[in-house]
């Protein structure tokens, strides 16, 4: 039974990545969401280009991002390289309205998946579509929300903690600490603990949600359906990815996406 709403979902890979090398988990959570009532389109973007380009210009522009303040979201090179993509994708027209003959439809939630550095450019294109407050179809504003998978570190602000997923790999014998990447950048801060004293909170400006998962394998291997990437009971690294994203969706909307 469908629902009313529509959830976009986009993909946005990171460093030197295939082409289609996130459409399974694209592909996963559409079916998902569809079995339960939501009408959903998906979209992939390269926020610093896929494996054909240069990769040194790919790990700067990543880089550059990762080291942007929170509020300096509009200098970012990997949101400025996706913003016409995000808009074609939630089927907006500039900033204040929309051009869509359905008028009658609901408002969109747009969930952008990234893996890698494309957590960067997704949070910081989040805050523009939050900040443009872009409308959907006539009827509210966009819900936008970003699982940041395998992603370095990456500041985030106050009212969009509870908008953030974070997702790595556990430490296993063969990757003892876990996904390197996600051991990248910072979420620190300072913060006043009395008049004249100040302490370090490494944790301040980071997401409500941070869930590590067993899997088998390591950074690329978050989206591996097949053997050897499944634990003894059967279950995938791309199910144990995609049931984590699903969870953290239905306390987002207060219920099972769709009910």
């Amino acid at each position: 039974m469908k629902n009313g709403r529509k959830a976009v979902i986009v993909l946005l890979p990171g460093l030197a990545t295939a082409p289609g090398f996130m459409d399974a988990i694209g592909a996963e959570m559409a079916e998902r969401l569809c079995g339960q009532g939501w009408q959903t389109e998906t979209a992939a973007a390269f926020p610093y280009g896929d494996w054909s380009r240069y990769l040194l210009a790919q790990l700067g522009e990543i880089a550059y991002d990762i080291a942007l303040p929170p509020g300096q979201y509009e200098r970012s090179i990997g949101a400025k390289r996706i913003r016409e993509r995000l808009r074609e994708a939630v089927q907006v027209s500039g900033e204040a309205g929309v051009t869509d003959k359905d008028d009658s439809a609901g408002p969109v939630d747009v969930l952008l998946l990234c893996h890698s550095g494309g957590g960067a450019a997704g949070l910081h294109a989040a805050r523009w579509l939050r900040q443009s407050r872009i409308q959907s179809r006539g009827q509210g504003l966009v819900r936008v929300r970003c699982v940041l998978i395998g992603s370095p570190r990456c500041r985030v602000l106050p009212d969009e903690r509870e908008d953030v997923l974070v997702i790595g790999a556990a430490g296993h014998p063969g990757l003892r600490w876990g996904d390197p990447v996600t051991l990248l950048g910072r979420w620190g801060g300072w913060e006043r603990t009395s008049l004249t004293r100040l302490r370090w909170n490494r944790s301040k400006h980071a997401p409500a949600v941070r869930i590590t998962l067993p899997l088998v394998g390591g950074h690329p291997d978050y989206f591996r359906s097949y053997a050897p990437y499944m634990d003894e009971q059967g279950i995938t690294n791309l199910q144990k990815t995609a049931d984590s994203i699903e969870r953290w969706l239905a306390g987002q909307w207060g219920e099972k996406p769709g009910g």
